[in-house]
């Protein structure tokens, strides 16, 4: 076997590993995600209304009601499993609102820290919560109004998003190699040469940001619980 033969059999035995690590749907996913966003970058900035970002999002939507369609089973993943839930409030998650999603988004990607998380420790008199909440907000309502775009964010945006859509569907599986051409392939970001220490290394900080978000909200819950016990009727 002489080397271009012994690379396209390195290349096949990769592609196998990562088929059998992902789940089907993650491609389709990935690549519905690169086209709503490929869309709305192609768009200048006049053309970018309220109203061409609701054709591209109906279009997103319909193509994920397909994929949902074509590969969900009877058995539900237990909570936790996906990369967006813990970064995201299932409320934010469900909702029409396109305030209460792009305040989170903002939140995390400003933060690493969930907004619902923050809010909660807010009200527990969390200093260092609190600034982080407002500054969301002010990020926010320069947005809203129009003053000029905010401070850039200090993670890679593209990226984090990737961690966040595949999460839970094998992403988190993949060897640094195996994710390195997974993500030239699939990646948000268009890319086609990714490193394999670079995403590793932005893997493991998604994956702790995203540990500290789910053990918060889990520690919350058990608080709320213990604070406020169930009342049983008597038998």
């Amino acid at each position: 076997m002489d080397s271009a033969e012994h690379a396209i059999e390195g290349i096949r035995k990769r592609l196998t590993a990562i088929q059998q690590k992902i789940h089907p749907a993650l491609p389709e996913l990935l690549n519905a995600l690169k086209a709503a966003e490929a869309e709305w970058k192609s768009l200048s900035a006049c053309e970018r209304t309220p109203q061409r970002l609701g054709e591209i999002e109906r279009k997103f939507n319909k193509e994920l009601e397909r994929i949902h369609r074509t590969y969900s089973g009877p058995v539900q993943s237990p909570k936790g499993t996906f990369g967006v839930e813990g970064i995201y409030s299932e409320t934010a998650l469900a909702s029409e609102s396109h305030g209460a999603a792009a305040v989170e988004y903002v939140h995390w990607h400003r933060h690493q820290k969930s907004l619902e998380n923050d809010v909660q420790a807010m009200t527990a008199k969390n200093h260092a919560a609190s600034q982080r909440v407002q500054r969301t907000f002010s990020d926010y309502e320069q947005l809203r109004c129009g003053a000029g775009p905010i401070k850039p964010f200090t993670i890679d945006m593209d990226h984090w998003d990737f961690f966040a859509a595949g999460w839970g569907l094998g992403l988190e599986q993949l060897s640094p190699e195996e994710l390195a051409d997974f993500a030239d392939w699939y990646c948000i970001c268009g890319g086609t040469e990714h490193n394999a220490d670079n995403l590793k290394q932005q893997a493991l900080r998604f994956k702790k940001a995203r540990k500290e978000a789910l053990d918060f909200e889990k520690e919350w819950s058990e608080q709320s619980r213990e604070s406020n016990p169930v009342k049983r009727l008597p038998s």
